[in-house]
């Protein structure tokens, strides 16, 4: 239990790091290739260790 909630939280604070540097790259630089990619990798990076946490708990 205790595992998944740091890999929940790790998952989380990475996710919200790449999110800011693509909401900067959209905002300030006006890079959308940039700024959605990363915005994409967050996603990424937020959903896939919680979905295969939640597929080896089934």
């Amino acid at each position: 239990m205790a595992f998944s909630f740091l890999i929940s939280v790790g998952a989380t604070i990475i996710a919200l790091h790449v999110a800011s540097y693509g909401y900067y790259a959209l905002k300030e630089e006006k890079n959308r290739h940039g700024g959605v990619g990363a915005l994409l990798v967050a996603l990424l990076t937020l959903v896939m260790p919680l979905l295969a946490l939640w597929l080896r708990s089934n």
